[in-house]
């Protein structure tokens, strides 16, 4: 098989192709007309059953099949569904009776690269849908290799990330803790002045370390090493527990904090997971809100089995067009405002992978200026996933 540069596009030239017809009377018209209608050598081999069909593809290399389903041993979908295994990598063009459209999208959804109607064709339209046919598997196969490769590239970073981060949080956490210990002999020497540059360090390597455990959370996520621990626990409890740890920061930016639980109502469902979820959303929502306000409501659908978290805050709000961006990895919102706050755009690229694992999603509406909310949606039992 190789390319010509003529009129027809720069299209393949079919030099070998194998007919599968059981009537003789039509693949002799066939043939012909496929010989009539190109200037280049052409073999045709002809099948006439379903095995025979099989056996001239292990034997031979042939550009494109062209099937026709109604064979002695076999009918229908059940001969392209047969025979497809046999011609990887070739384009096979199936022949039909009827012009039915349903029927052809249908005979494309199994695995044929096109379809033509019997008696309504003639040569050149027969190589132009062969030629068509094996340029769609070419670019077809060409897009699953750089797929596949994309792919071993990405587990190949998540490997990688994973291995750094785990040999990086060893010295990070002894940093950690002989800076606890400079801090507790200093007191107890009355060296109160160097205290102040025994915080920044330990702020610091925490700092780090949380990068450091969220880039090992995220090649984990991507890796889908990552299960779901399922076990009871009171919602109302763990919006509690989060609201009591987020309260500096919202206090620090001066925001008010608003809490609407619905009721008791007790979750089958990885609490860490949501816990670290909800830290994220309500840390952003204090991070970019001064002077205002922050809500959190939590609305149960028994029925339905769905759990809706909204964080909402009076913030500097997000542009639409940035919606997409915010839960992508390393990702964050250019310009103004937004641009002074650091991070590693990891946050919410991680809690809505942690988010689907549960079975939900999160979702966001926002305003610039006057806000957003971020919609947290999960079953209420996990049980079943």
């Amino acid at each position: 098989m190789e390319r010509t540069n003529n009129s027809d596009a720069d299209l393949v030239v079919i030099a070998q192709l194998l007919l599968v017809e059981d009537n003789l009377g039509d693949a002799r018209l066939i043939r012909e007309l496929l010989l009539n209608a190109t200037p280049n050598p052409l073999q045709i081999v002809n099948a006439v059953t379903l095995r025979e069909a099989v056996d001239a593809l292990a034997a031979n290399a042939f550009d494109a099949v062209l099937l026709d389903l109604g064979l002695p041993d076999s009918q229908g979908e059940a001969t392209l569904l047969q025979a497809l295994p046999h011609a990887a990598g070739v384009p096979v063009v199936v022949f039909t009776g009827a012009d039915d459209e349903e029927m052809g999208q249908q005979l494309l959804n199994l695995g044929a690269q096109d379809y033509l109607v019997k008696g309504e064709v003639d040569g050149r339209a027969v190589l132009r849908s062969v030629r068509f046919a094996t340029e769609r598997m070419r670019v077809r196969d060409a897009l699953e290799q750089a797929t596949n490769e994309a792919q071993a590239a990405s587990d190949a970073k998540s490997r990688f990330l994973a291995t750094m981060s785990h040999e990086l949080r060893t010295p990070l956490n002894a940093i950690s803790g002989y800076t606890q210990l400079l801090k507790e002999l200093a007191e107890d020497e009355g060296l109160e002045s160097i205290l102040p540059d025994l915080d920044n360090i330990q702020a610091a390597g925490k700092q780090l370390l949380d990068i450091v455990n969220d880039v090992l959370d995220l090649s984990t996520l991507e890796s889908e090493d990552m299960s779901v621990s399922i076990a009871p626990f009171e919602l109302a409890d763990i919006i509690q527990e989060v609201v009591e740890t987020a309260t500096p920061w919202l206090e620090n930016n001066n925001n008010e904090l608003r809490v609407d639980v619905d009721g008791d109502l007790t979750v089958y469902g990885d609490v860490v997971a949501l816990r670290r979820i909800l830290l994220n959303l309500l840390s952003n929502a204090a991070k970019f809100t001064e002077d205002g306000s922050v809500s959190v409501t939590a609305v149960a659908d028994r029925g339905r089995n769905c759990l809706t978290i909204a964080i909402s805050d009076t913030g500097i709000g997000i542009e639409e067009k940035d919606y997409a961006l915010l839960f992508e990895p390393f990702q964050q919102v250019e310009g103004g405002y937004a641009r002074r706050f650091e991070g590693t755009g990891l946050g919410l690229a991680i809690a809505r992978r942690r988010c689907r694992i549960m079975g939900g999603d999160i979702d966001v509406r926002s305003e610039p200026g006057k806000g957003s909310i971020f919609t947290v949606t999960f079953p209420i039992d996990q049980r079943s996933l």
